[in-house]
């Protein structure tokens, strides 16, 4: 039985339809619709091509393109994001159980795909993308007086089973999927102008959100572009919740939805077969996106970018920085590098889940990288390793050489990344030991490795840069 769906747009402050979906037995078919032929498009690269239709075939390693499955959170049944969504659906009357997965599938992104980051909104029907569109914004007044909704969303509503609750939580929040583990949802706070991405710290990761806040305030020192936020915590009952507000850079100052689309997203669009994972390709690979022509309004300065938060990465202790984790941001041929978002040092959860402690998550001059291997089938070095190369600088400047980047240029930039992030381990890790007792006792977050992994990745940029 075919699957149908809409994709609508606010681009241009005017709801817009700009495309008709259809889910076959066989692959899913996108035709543009005329009244949104002026705005962007389903992907920046089908801009680019100038294409009006895109067949996606299905298949089992990803039966939705990753435009689509970018406005879902991941594909986990311990995502809370989907747990809640699961709810929420049942508090609808929505039958999903005896379904076939693509067809649950399709009930989250015709139920849950508008509001998320980017302009794409997707419906069931153009009457569902209407009333949608008629409804005020959800506004929270403060963050402290949803408490029982952030617990609520912390646990997926695992252990809410009121359907008023759910309710609730669906009136005062734009519940849309999010790429990662932390759950996040869209609001306004106070009042309409000020829409926020609220991210609400998992048990799994206890301090995380502290420690992110922390890498924000250092990446926005060193003079790179990060959205405004707000760290809270307050109590709930006997617990302590912990929220991480972020401001809507994907926004202008109108409210209309600016596109935004991830290197992975791109990669996954322009070479399925090779890119499938968002570890898979190198840095380097990102620099040859970038030089797709009509992409980006100024390639120099969006590689520059990359290779800045790489750097920043490396000296913070965030191995986690993939494909997923860097984006473009406003339409084909005016394309910037989006600001800084999820930089969290993960590598202070190395005993949670695998590759948490990596060097990087995408390979670079030769190394690195996620189960990576030599085109012969070896295996790259310090491939899944949190291991620290001792000629980790001459790799670095390689890096930047491959994107056109001056030494002098690079070498300068390393010591400001140095400079800034002095003192993070220390500042980090006295975060990371505010943890609960119970969780230390597990290593978790593993407070000495960090220490210990951030000072030697930092002991050998400072000896490539020259820095006392």
């Amino acid at each position: 039985m075919d699957l149908f769906g809409v994709i609508w747009t606010r681009h241009q402050g005017i709801p817009t339809k700009l495309a008709d979906m259809v889910l076959t037995s066989t692959e899913l078919r996108i035709t543009r619709h005329a009244a949104g032929m002026d705005c962007p498009g389903f992907s920046m690269l089908h801009d680019v091509a100038g294409l009006a239709e895109w067949n996606w075939a299905r298949s089992q390693d990803q039966e939705l393109p990753p435009q689509l499955q970018a406005l879902l959170p991941p594909q986990d049944p311990h995502s809370p994001m989907r747990r809640l969504m699961y709810r929420l659906l049942e508090a609808k009357g929505v039958q999903r159980i005896g379904r076939q997965p693509i067809e649950q599938e399709w009930l989250l992104l015709t139920h849950f795909g508008a509001g998320g980051i980017g302009h794409l909104d997707v419906f069931a029907d153009d009457l569902s993308a209407q009333a949608y569109y008629a409804r005020p914004e959800p506004v929270l007044g403060d963050l402290t007086q949803a408490s029982a909704l952030w617990a609520c969303l912390r646990e997926g509503l695992v252990n809410q089973t009121d359907a008023d609750s759910a309710a609730e939580l669906m009136a005062q929040m734009q519940v849309t999927g999010v790429s990662g583990m932390i759950p996040k949802v869209f609001t306004s706070l106070g009042d309409a102008a000020s829409q926020v991405l609220v991210k609400v710290e998992p048990p799994e990761y206890p301090r995380v959100l502290s420690v992110e806040a922390l890498a924000l305030e250092l990446h926005r020192k060193a003079g790179l572009d990060v959205p405004d936020w707000r760290y809270r915590e307050f109590a709930f009952g006997d617990e302590l919740l912990s929220a991480l507000v972020l401001d809507r850079y994907d926004r202008d100052n109108d409210h209309h939805p600016i596109p935004q689309e991830s290197f992975y997203t791109l990669l996954r669009t322009g070479n399925r077969s090779k890119y499938y994972e968002r570890t898979d390709g190198a840095m380097e690979t990102l620099f040859t996106v970038v030089n797709t022509p009509g992409l980006v309004a100024n390639p120099f300065e969006v590689k520059y970018g990359i290779f800045q938060r790489f750097v920043m990465a490396l000296a913070t202790g965030n191995g986690d920085l993939h494909s997923d984790n860097f984006a473009l941001i406003g339409r084909a041929g005016e394309a910037r590098l989006a600001p800084v978002f999820d930089p969290a040092p993960m590598r202070a959860y190395r005993f949670f889940r695998k590759n948490h402690d990596i060097l990087s998550a995408l390979q670079f001059s030769g190394i690195g990288g996620v189960d990576q291997q030599h085109p012969d089938g070896t295996p790259l070095d310090y491939t899944s390793s949190g291991q620290v190369p001792p000629d980790l600088r001459e790799r670095v400047l390689a890096l930047a050489r491959v994107a056109g980047i001056r030494p002098s240029r690079a070498t300068k930039w390393i010591k400001t990344a140095l400079h800034v992030t002095e003192g993070f381990s220390e500042q980090a890790c006295d975060l990371l030991s505010k943890a609960p007792a119970a969780d230390r006792q597990r290593n978790r977050p593993a407070v000495d490795g960090f220490r210990a992994t951030v000072e030697a990745m930092r002991s050998a940029l400072r000896e490539a840069s020259g820095s006392p």
